[in-house]
């Protein structure tokens, strides 16, 4: 018999409610960290399905864990458990609460299991959301370099320590950029070529429809 287990997640914490086979609930609390969640791993009851939110970088680590260990999970957004609170009427705002909201709402609803991404496209994504960022931060250094051009006076110390920071934004955007292209080469050979033949679409854009889209064979981290 399948047990709903409600994850609630937070930056350092798991906060778990198993249902007991009476009435009740058996809370619990585990660090969000490798050690931690194997921890939770060791008290999961047999076919376990695990529920939790969709919480940015905060669940990457469970979800990912969870899934390599072969636990059944669900990954739901959470203005889907928020709408089920609200016709539950639900209104109160606790880690263990939200635990036992998030059980209760995989009993209820039953929702899809979670595919977790193959490791490459996670690797992508890593490397694709650290490119966005140093170009941001790129961007804002050419800004505060250019801000200081009318000026009649110009500290050499200064001008000279963002040249160089320029300069090392724009090597570390290359590299990345080149990461990226070997990835989408090595393993997603097919979708980018097939993307890259199409009038208008750019390397970025098919490395962004390959992040968003693109599915490869699996393989294991050594």
């Amino acid at each position: 018999m399948t047990t709903y287990i409600g994850i609630d997640v937070a930056k350092d914490t798991l906060s778990v409610a198993v249902p007991k086979l009476n009435a009740g609930w058996k809370l619990a609390e585990y660090a969000n960290s490798p050690d931690g969640i194997r921890a939770l791993l060791g008290q999961l009851p047999d076919q376990a399905h695990c529920v939790l939110e969709a919480t940015g970088s905060y669940s990457v680590l469970v979800t990912y864990m969870l899934t390599q260990a072969g636990v059944t999970i669900s990954v739901i957004n959470p203005k889907q458990s928020h709408h089920f609170a609200k016709m539950h009427l639900s209104v109160t705002k606790t880690d263990p609460q939200d635990a036992i909201l998030l059980s209760e709402y995989g009993k209820v609803v039953q929702p899809p299991v979670y595919q977790l991404s193959n490791d490459s496209l996670l690797l992508l994504r890593q490397k694709r959301t650290l490119l966005r960022q140093y170009q941001k931060q790129r961007v804002a250094l050419l800004n505060v370099f250019e801000s200081f051009a009318p000026l009649p006076l110009k500290d050499d110390t200064v001008q000279q320590s963002l040249q160089q920071m320029i300069a090392h934004f724009q090597a570390a955007i290359a590299q990345l950029k080149a990461e990226i292209n070997q990835v989408c080469q090595a393993d997603f050979a097919d979708q980018y070529k097939r993307l890259r033949s199409i009038k208008g679409i750019s390397h970025v854009i098919a490395t962004a429809l390959i992040e968003t889209t693109a599915r490869a064979a699996p393989k294991r981290l050594s």
